[in-house]
């Protein structure tokens, strides 16, 4: 997907891969600025129950405002740029894009966060805020 778009998100690296999705650095086209996106597999949300899950715990995360908490700026569901057309939409999250001071790494803030829940995960799975992969 690098190189392409997502809604109005230029994919312009990958930045890791998992289970619960891949996130990647992008620019928003419309505001001018980076941002970490993660995109998951239509297997995430496999049923409704697992979809409403998602976009709650989203809204959850979205009123969160912590140095150590990435800043959820959308959740939506788009056709990448270059799929078939009769592509089914991948639900996406879009986040504040921070970059470490790690060798080729940089994640979204989230992904430093100490576990709100302790084990680290807002969520049952880790499939948005700690940005596990």
């Amino acid at each position: 997907m690098v190189g392409k778009n997502l809604s109005h998100y230029k994919i312009l690296e990958e930045l890791g891969r998992g289970g619960m999705g891949i996130v990647y650095k992008a620019v928003d086209t419309k505001l001018d600025r980076t941002v970490a996106i993660k995109v998951l597999p239509s297997a995430a949300l496999a049923s409704e129950d697992d979809r409403t899950r998602f976009y709650r715990e989203a809204k959850a995360a979205a009123q969160l405002h912590h140095p150590n908490i990435a800043s959820v700026f959308e959740i939506d569901e788009a056709v990448p740029s270059d799929a078939p057309h009769g592509t089914e939409p991948s639900p996406f999250i879009a986040m504040e894009f921070i970059s470490v001071n790690r060798p080729n790494q940089g994640w979204a803030r989230a992904h430093e966060c100490r576990r709100l829940n302790g084990s680290g995960r807002i969520d049952g799975g880790g499939a948005f805020m700690s940005l596990n992969v």
